[in-house]
């Protein structure tokens, strides 16, 4: 009988320390991740994001300019993401293929004169 009751306590004792725990009604600071885009090609760019089943326009950016982009949560929430630049003439895009962002990841994306040489790098 005393056995059963220092093994109870002992159960009792181990659901009680599950470590540091969130208020109720207070979520995890998230940060959007953010891209950096340098245009160096010879036309303005559109720069789109896919991603969980949506796409998303980051905003244009000029020749020879630069531009910074907020990724908003929701697209990073659920697995990876694509990032398409698209010239402002009927010419192919140029994807990134699969990034995995996770939250306040920066992503510098060069856009080269020739797209298919351009790239997209996940900060370290």
């Amino acid at each position: 009988m005393m056995r059963r009751a220092a093994v109870l306590a002992f159960i009792l004792g181990l659901a009680g320390c599950g470590g540091p725990k969130v208020p109720d009604g207070v979520a995890p600071e998230v940060v959007p991740a953010l891209i950096e885009v340098k245009n160096q090609h010879a036309l303005p760019v559109s720069i789109d994001i896919t991603g969980n089943g949506t796409r998303y326009h980051l905003g244009t950016v000029h020749p020879g300019m630069r531009g910074s982009f907020k990724v908003p949560v929701n697209v990073t929430s659920s697995g990876s993401v694509e990032l398409v630049v698209t010239p402002s003439t009927n010419a192919r895009p140029f994807t990134s293929g699969p990034l995995l962002l996770g939250s306040a990841a920066v992503v510098d994306l060069i856009v080269t004169a020739r797209l298919f040489n351009s790239t997209a790098t996940i900060r370290p």
